[in-house]
């Protein structure tokens, strides 16, 4: 007879736990006459126990937990609005278990007792034995290599469990999923005094679990539809593998099986943090004492004190009414921000708080998820305990450090005025929910990280211990060289890393780092590393790359195969969505010598002489002059006009009364304008071209588009709106827009919105925007990056991915969108964050206020200066009507969605490259034919007059767009019969749809026709349609070179 400990429940000093079942489970499960050991569930309160006294409850609110909730009543952030406490009291009551549920897990629990009850007295177990490596073929797939470590533990007698007992957040009423925790204490008599040494606790505990699993296998067929190994443990541990089963009959509940062992076999003090109880080996090139084991410590301590642990949250728990509230809120808040997946870190926290005074027992639900924020944004979690315990030791520093950053920006959030009524930001959407739904979700993983690191080759990525040791190895190449800020696990063999800095990714030479001695750094990076002296005198062991967007895929390519061999291979994502969409590498210094041609012109026109009036100022306005432009081939020709569309300026006259008061008068006086600036331009050797328009100026091998601003003439065509707008959108607001935009402090900015306008105008979208699509594109972009609550990223691929994630996940074309800027005053401001947040919301306050005195649901205006305090240059309005219309939102917001999902995928799964290409691959099935243009024509212009020698491909300016022009002349003439759209910038083609029989009678605008649901129509046109196709090739006189017809679904 083997002898077990068992410790009677009343000897327990906690107080004794409710039982959570509708139906009262017996206290003490009676062993059944096979076996000699007690199976017992934390006993229940009887009906006849004291309760604790009333007037004591009420004394434990003391005046410092008084004065808490005080101040939070009287704090402006938007927990405190009682809208927003109904919306959290809908998203909880969705979360809470229903009674059915908890029925169902009842159940459940008595079935896996009855198994329980049936386990064998005795088992001996090998760990070589085909009995074993059979259990482990069916419940781990096969992984015993990964999950024994020790080498020593080859074998184990089993016997029954002492106590099962209850735990985890089921008995505390703060589980959200029909999980149920069950705690199965081992024998004491399995354990030697040194077991904790070197795995060999944690290989009987594997063993363990292969004699309960087998108890549960023999029955699959007939009792449990699952039975497997689940690497995760409570406290996130992925080296710890828990036994989760689930019955037939309620396939919805998991009971998870945690092997635990008796308060006394092991003294806690051997499993201190400065214990080591792993060496490294005598061959390891770490020559220095090994760190103490802090993670593998906690990993056995925890298993020891659950029960305990349990029975002291239950005691906080039954003084703080909203306990069991707030830790629900703080999982939703975990997973749609892709934390710690256990609750049991949230309900750790909130009861060290509670206990510890840092938060008022009493308060309510809110105002406690703001004080567990306010610990975690300040690195609670790294040293939060029970008892003994480190509760987070398992945890990834760089996992601590995004835990602390996304709740730093979940109290920005909170603390925003403005958030309960702007749509954009959003409680509920941005902490908890999506914001175009209710449901609980995970924001996509690739809006988290600057880039990503997957481990190819094998089953490497399944072990918990080759993951570490990659971890390692990616830290100290990536880390220690200053080039990722941090890196994190994620699932499986996939890491994602945030950068330093986004120009140190790039960077072609790494210097020893200080925390580095020089033996140890030549050995971790081999015949790479050589001394090497540097400029500043300095001789020190250094690497060399070759640079460019491919160092972090050499750099880890070149320490994993040092370091595993070939068998293990690294693919980093970083730059392959700039290859995918067919960025140009070369737009930066294109775009510079740009700017700096433009500067060059701009003070040679304030120069001038002989010119009636002179010239007070030259603004730019062309998307390319901030390096926001769409990346086209004619940007970045090597001869010739680099690019082959104008880039648009505007020059501002000194004041005169002489202008006329006629706005004809005024078209013609500055035609003539043009005509003289062309002669002045000419006499500095500078070729020019003057229309009625608008002056092409040909400087550097760039064309500049000039357009002169009169002041009167805005007054003058007050009466006449449309052309009222026009002039004051070409003159002031976009001088006014592009000043702004280049002087945002965001270098990213420029690259996420050219990546961004590929990306619309790849699917067409982008001239679906209107007339002013590319200003909102960086209006979009830019209010998103520079929001204080959206995490600051250091590459284009992760600014891009938020991008899509907003434009999918929140109401953006209904509400008004504001850019905050600090510009050289404000950077010398050195004020408190609170001031400098209320100044924030104040100004988004009046900015709400504009929005809704001057705009209707589809306008869009920016706002530039924060420090500004004069209203009207606080914001620029793109006016009325500009924005998309509500079809082609609705495709924009489901084309984000797909294309982000399409991300996902391809980093958590396929990888990236080829598969990211589509991305930018138009659907075309909506058209019904395209007409090719002839490339080598497209890129230039035809001028007004046709006479001279300053025509066709051999001219040295610009002139009208060809293919609008093309465009023009399809639409008067066949614009009864089809609709035509083209790209924006690069128009290689355009693209036709049909009319519909009915077009004369209904409402049919091109901006809903590329989206309109062709399926099952039948079209009767009033033309022969090779009638109008050859009528449009003779239209275009030699651009059209080939008209493509594009196949429908069903042969039509």
């Amino acid at each position: 007879m083997h002898h077990l400990r068992h410790r009677p429940p009343a000897t327990r000093k906690c107080a004794p736990l409710p039982s959570p079942f509708p139906v009262a489970l017996p206290t003490r499960l009676r062993p059944t006459p096979s076996h000699s050991a007690d199976l017992a569930v934390t006993p229940a309160m009887s009906p006849g126990q004291p309760r604790p006294d009333r007037a004591l409850k009420r004394r434990r609110t003391s005046y410092d937990e008084l004065e808490t909730v005080k101040h939070a009543s009287h704090t402006g952030d938007a927990l405190t609005s009682p809208a927003l406490s109904a919306a959290l009291s809908d998203l909880l009551q969705a979360r809470r278990l229903s009674d059915a549920a908890r029925a169902g897990i009842e159940d459940a629990l008595k079935k896996v007792k009855k198994s329980l009850d049936a386990l064998p007295k005795k088992k001996t177990l090998q760990l070589d034995s085909p009995a074993v490596r059979n259990v482990l073929r069916k419940v781990a797939k096969g992984r015993r290599d990964s999950l024994c470590r020790s080498g020593v533990v080859q074998e184990l007698v089993c016997t029954p469990p002492g106590r099962v007992d209850l735990v985890g957040s089921f008995l505390l009423k703060c589980a959200t999923k029909p999980v149920v925790d069950v705690a199965v204490e081992m024998p004491a008599d399995l354990f030697q005094t040194r077991d904790y040494r070197a795995y060999r606790y944690h290989d009987k505990r594997l063993l363990y679990l292969v004699y309960l699993a087998r108890q549960f296998v023999k029955t699959e067929e007939e009792a449990y539809a699952e039975v497997s190994l689940v690497m995760s443990f409570l406290n996130g541990d992925e080296a710890k593998p828990v036994l989760c089963v689930t019955h037939v009959d309620h396939p919805e509940v998991n009971v998870r099986l945690l092997p635990t062992y008796p308060h006394d076999v092991f003294a806690n003090h051997h499993l201190g943090e400065e214990k080591v109880h792993i060496r490294e080996g005598p061959d390891s090139e770490n020559a220095k004492p090994s760190p103490a084991t802090i993670a593998y410590n906690a990993s056995i301590l925890i298993d020891t004190t659950l029960v305990a642990n349990l029975q002291a949250l239950y005691a906080v728990v039954a003084g703080a009414p909203a306990f069991a509230d707030t830790v629900m809120l703080l999982e939703a808040w975990c997973v749609r921000h892709r934390l710690y997946k256990s609750n049991f870190v949230s309900i750790a926290l909130l009861a060290n708080l509670i206990k510890k005074g840092a938060a008022p027992s009493r308060a309510p639900r809110e105002q406690l998820f703001r004080c567990a924020l306010s610990a975690i944004s300040a690195g609670g979690l790294k040293a939060l305990r029970l008892g003994d315990m480190r509760v987070c030791a398992s945890f990834d520093a760089g996992f601590l450090e995004r835990c602390a950053e996304c709740a730093t920006m979940a109290i920005y959030v909170i603390e925003s005025k403005a958030a309960e009524t702007d749509p954009w930001v959003g409680i509920l959407p941005f902490l908890f929910t999506q914001a175009r739904g209710s449901k609980c979700v995970a924001r996509p993983l690739c809006t988290l990280f600057d880039g990503f690191v997957k481990i190819l080759g094998g089953n490497e990525a399944s072990s918990a211990l080759t993951a570490q040791k990659h971890l390692h190895v990616l830290k100290r190449a990536l880390v220690d060289t200053h080039r990722a800020k941090r890196i994190e696990r994620l699932e499986g063999g996939l890491f994602g890393f945030t950068l330093s800095l986004a120009k140190d990714a790039n960077r072609r030479v790494d210097m020893r780092p200080e925390s580095w001695d020089a033996p140890s750094f030549m050995a971790f990076w081999g015949k790479k590393a050589n001394v090497r002296s540097f400029e500043n005198g300095k001789i020190v062991e250094a690497l060399v790359w070759s640079g460019g967007s491919r160092t972090l895929q050499e750099m880890t390519s070149y320490a994993f195969e040092k370091h595993f061999g070939d068998d293990v291979k690294v693919q980093v994502i970083l730059g392959d969505l700039e290859e995918a969409s067919g960025s140009d590498a070369h737009y930066e210094a294109s775009a510079t010598r740009a700017i700096a041609g433009f500067n060059e012109l701009a003070k040679l026109l304030r120069s001038l002489e002989g010119v009636v009036l002179g010239i007070r100022g030259v603004h730019a306005t062309s998307s390319h002059l901030r390096r926001c432009g769409i990346p086209s081939k004619g940007f970045a020709q090597t001869g010739g006009i680099r690019h082959a569309y104008p880039l648009d300026i505007v020059a501002t006259f000194e004041t005169s009364a002489a202008w006329p008061d006629n706005p004809v008068a005024i078209c013609a006086a500055k035609a003539s304008f043009y005509v003289s600036l062309k002669g002045a331009l000419a006499e500095k050797g500078i070729a020019s071209n003057s229309t009625i328009s608008f002056l092409d100026i040909t400087l550097s091998e760039f064309v500049y588009r000039l357009r002169i601003k009169v002041d009167k003439e805005k007054d003058l065509l007050i009466d006449s709106p449309a052309t009222y707008e026009g002039v004051v959108w070409e003159t002031e607001k976009r001088v006014r827009h592009h000043d702004n935009m280049s002087c945002l402090g965001n270098p990213l900015i420029g690259s996420v919105a050219r990546m961004a306008k590929k990306w619309l105008n790849s699917h067409l979208m982008l001239s679906q925007m209107g007339s002013r699509g590319e200003e909102l594109v960086e209006v979009l972009v830019a209010s998103m990056m520079l929001r204080p609550e959206v995490s600051k990223r250091k590459s284009v691929l992760g600014y891009f991915c938020q991008f899509l994630h907003f434009l999918s996940d929140f109401p953006w074309e209904v509400c008004p969108l504001a850019v905050l800027m600090e510009d050289e005053e404000a950077r010398e401001l050195s004020k408190d964050m609170s001031d400098r947040l209320e100044e924030v919301e104040t100004f988004r306050e009046r900015v709400q206020d504009r929005f809704s005195r001057k705009c209707d649901g589809r306008t869009f205006f920016s706002v530039y200066n924060v420090w500004d305090r004069d209203e009207n240059e606080a914001g620029t309005f793109f006016g009325q009507g500009y924005g998309p219309e509500t079809s082609i939102a609705k495709m924009i917001v489901a084309s984000a969605g797909s294309a982000l999902r399409h991300i996902e995928d391809s980093v958590t799964k396929a990888g990236a490259g080829k598969t990211m290409k589509s991305l930018f691959t138009p659907y075309l099935g909506v058209y019904d034919l395209v007409l090719e243009l002839n490339r080598e024509l497209v890129p230039f212009r035809e001028e007004a007059s046709r006479k001279g020698p300053f025509h066709g491909r051999g001219s040295a300016f610009v002139g009208f767009d060809t293919v609008q022009m093309l465009r023009n002349k399809l639409e008067i003439r066949l614009g009864e019969f089809a609709l035509f759209t083209t790209e924006v910038c690069v128009r290689a083609e355009i693209y036709v749809v049909w009319r519909p029989e009915a077009s004369g009678s209904c409402a049919f605008s091109l901006a809903r026709a590329p989206f309109r649901e062709p399926v099952g129509e039948t079209k009767t046109l009033k033309a022969d349609r090779m009638e109008m196709v050859a009528e449009m090739v003779s239209l275009g006189k030699g651009l059209i070179r080939n008209v493509r017809y594009i196949e429908k679904e069903g042969g039509k």
